[in-house]
């Protein structure tokens, strides 16, 4: 059985704007690899970048209570 494949973002192409809800960027990226809770109601969403998922690339992103992007960085 092959293992699933899932077109992930690129780093150069992966650009969260601020305000978006959780929605639109599931919509424009994909679901995310990985969600984390965070303090306070907030939310972290890791998207791998590499292919075989070996861990080497993260593109991460926080959204705050209300659901909608605060801020977002490589890893």
């Amino acid at each position: 059985m092959l293992p699933s494949f899932v077109v992930r973002p690129g780093v150069n192409t992966f650009r969260p704007e601020k305000g978006m809800t959780m929605d639109e960027v599931r919509s424009r990226y994909g679901p995310p690899s990985e969600a984390h809770p965070g303090a306070d109601g907030m939310t972290e969403w890791a998207y791998s970048t590499d292919y075989p998922r070996l861990g080497l690339g993260w593109i991460a992103v926080e959204f705050d209570a209300a659901g909608r992007v605060t801020g977002s960085w490589t890893q």
